[in-house]
């Protein structure tokens, strides 16, 4: 099967992007798990979820987005990615309905890359550009 070239260098554009915007999350528990805390009682109402509790998620992420971005396990890693973006983005919710209070407005860049790990699921098989997997095989 020939996979088309565009397709495979947007999936890859996809995957690499959404690696950062999670990377930057999941970095934020290592360094500031003070301030992941925060976000955690704030938008999921889980409090008390401090310290190495914080920089454990934090590690188990960066392992989970190292898979992602290397295309390893892709029905599992592309899964998860895309179903922990799913709550982050409905636990914030509220931020949509009142899209000009605050800094609300930036609440909906969730909704772009949403679709695109959505799509990256959906279209994993055909995600192949500097994939890991063809290496390993």
């Amino acid at each position: 099967m020939k996979v088309n070239k565009k397709l495979s260098a947007s999936l890859f554009s996809m995957r690499v992007t959404v690696f950062i915007v999670m990377l930057m999350w999941t970095i934020d528990k290592l360094i500031r798990p003070e301030h992941a805390s925060a976000v955690y009682e704030k938008f999921y109402g889980l409090s008390g979820v401090m310290g190495y509790l914080m920089q454990g998620v934090g590690v188990l992420e960066l392992i989970l987005l190292i898979g992602f971005v290397l295309g390893l396990c892709k029905s599992f890693t592309y899964l998860i990615v895309f179903i922990l973006h799913s709550i982050s983005t409905l636990s914030t919710m509220g931020a949509f309905l009142t899209p000009f209070t605050g800094n609300h407005l930036l609440f909906f860049a969730a909704l772009p890359m949403w679709a695109a790990c959505l799509s990256l699921y959906l279209l994993r098989d055909e995600d192949t550009l500097l994939n890991a997997t063809k290496f390993i095989h």
